[in-house]
């Protein structure tokens, strides 16, 4: 009766610390690590034509369900970072939410070179009516397989998600001069293998990092259009990209070992 009675107690005792074990990973993966942001640090550097450094903040895939306290929290490491100007390469918004909240958002930025926005698949996928409207709206503006110039001979040039949309990088590209420094921007990276030849610079997301990781190990899933693309640098002939985990979660709000992340980029000598 004893050994039954320690068996049990035993067995209690582990079937709790599973239990909690469970529950401490949920409230890690759930309220910590989806707030916990990391601030990754770039350069690139050479003659552009600048007067002065230019600082980039590369944003991506928000899915913003409401101006909760991450998007506070986004907001608040962006005023303190000052960038020249903020990129921002798609997915705002999220499966279950509406774009008042994405209003309230972009309204909020604030770059001496503006705020910049390309489409992903989830802008494909919850349309807005009038978009251009709706983004001149919030003072951000947005690329639709166009191009301008950000500073210099710094050129944005912004591409449909190849996903979800059309991306057209020839009408993109038509009225950029030869000798631009060419920053593409799109949401898949798998688009950077058929377009890499024509930038210098391309800033991607959608990927997340994998958003559920385990350590040293390679994502559990990667969601189509990410190429085989997980996060960080990646070269192809002259143009380099950077795959950013973004800074949202989706389908579901969690993170494990991918912090979300705003890569700020700075360019010059």
């Amino acid at each position: 009766m004893k050994k039954n009675l320690i068996h049990l107690v035993h067995k209690n005792c582990v079937s709790l610390l599973t239990i909690a074990l469970a529950v401490t990973i949920f409230v890690y993966c759930h309220w910590i690590e989806t707030q916990w942001i990391e601030v990754t640090r770039h350069s690139i550097a050479g003659d552009f034509g600048l007067k002065k450094t230019l600082k980039l903040a590369h944003v991506s895939d928000l899915h913003i369900r409401s101006m909760g306290y991450r998007e506070v929290k986004i907001l608040s490491v962006l005023a303190d970072e000052k960038p020249d100007a903020i990129l921002i390469t798609g997915d705002l918004i999220a499966e279950n939410s509406n774009y008042k909240a994405v209003r309230e958002f972009l309204r909020q930025l604030n770059a001496p070179l503006g705020s910049w926005f390309v489409k992903g698949n989830w802008e494909h996928w919850r349309p807005i009516e009038q978009e251009e409207n709706f983004y001149r709206s919030t003072n951000a503006r947005f690329l639709m397989n166009s191009a301008e110039n950000l500073d210099g001979r710094i050129w944005l040039v912004g591409i449909d998600d190849e996903y979800a949309g059309s991306p057209d990088l020839a009408r993109a590209l038509r009225h950029v001069p030869d000798d631009a420094f060419k920053i593409g921007l799109f949401h898949s990276p798998a688009y950077f293998g058929r377009s890499s030849g024509s930038f210098d610079l391309v800033l991607t997301g959608h990927t997340h990092g994998g958003q559920l990781r385990l350590p040293f190990l390679p994502p559990l899933w990667l969601p189509e259009g990410s190429g085989g693309y997980v996060e960080g640098w990646y070269e192809k002939g002259k143009a380099k990209m950077y795959v950013s985990r973004g800074l949202g979660n989706s389908i579901f709000d969690i993170r494990l070992f991918c912090r979300p992340e705003l890569a700020i980029i700075q360019i010059g000598q």
